[in-house]
């Protein structure tokens, strides 16, 4: 989170918080939500808060029962009144999607007095995927 922080002129107004449970993920699965961390955050940095507005940034990744929910979200501004996610074509919003396809998850953009980018996924899938394979193979 520091190298986006230092990235951006924010004044010191700009707070994180972070509620990350230990995990053992598969590298797609790991790389996929950095990417999508990182483009969430760059987001806020850059568009949520206008004029170094004060602020704060959540990261939260939780295991709920089966599967992994993580949650980006921040208390600016919000998105467009009129922001249609199916609809968007925003560079940005492709940038989350990718990554959150790659890893089979849902992805959710909520816009009510914060933003927030929930994507939710079985952790075991590439497993389950893997375990086919070699049955499929044998």
């Amino acid at each position: 989170m520091h190298y986006l922080k230092d990235s951006y002129i924010t004044n010191d107004k700009l707070f994180y918080k972070l509620d990350i449970d230990p995990l053992l993920l598969d590298v797609v699965q790991a790389m996929s939500l950095g990417l999508i961390i990182n483009q969430a955050v760059t987001n806020s940095i850059k568009y949520a808060f206008p004029g170094n507005a004060d602020g704060e940034i959540k990261i939260s990744i939780k295991k709920e029962n089966n599967l992994v929910k993580m949650l980006v979200a921040n208390n600016g501004i919000g998105l467009n009144s009129h922001f249609n996610n199916e609809k968007s074509g925003s560079l940005g919003l492709k940038l989350i999607e990718g990554p959150s396809g790659s890893i089979n998850s849902d992805l959710d953009i909520e816009n009510c007095n914060v933003t927030k980018i929930t994507i939710t996924f079985n952790p075991d899938y590439y497993s389950t995927l893997k375990a086919l394979e070699k049955v499929e193979i044998n």
